[in-house]
């Protein structure tokens, strides 16, 4: 018997922690590959505008990724060179 009153719920995308720049711009990238994909090939200016936004979004955290990841590895090296003095 098929009873097309029942509702399925799918429980909701999982998101990782949003600990550090890196994950945050992995999330957004996803995002952004989602509403790409939703949108397809033709995009209307209001679409266009949300999506430029996540874009410039995406950049920064990426230089913000770039810049967390050298501060780790100074911190790193200046650790290693206290432990030998």
């Amino acid at each position: 018997m098929n009873d097309s009153s029942t509702i399925i719920k799918t429980p909701p995308p999982s998101v990782g922690k949003l600990d550090t720049v890196q994950r945050v711009r992995e999330e957004l990238s996803r995002l952004y590959r989602a509403a790409r994909r939703h949108l397809g090939n033709e995009v209307d200016p209001q679409s266009a505008s949300k999506l430029a936004y996540l874009l410039n979004s995406i950049g920064k955290s990426i230089e913000a990724a770039e810049l967390e990841n050298r501060i780790n590895n100074l911190e790193a090296k200046l650790h290693e060179l206290k432990k030998t003095q």
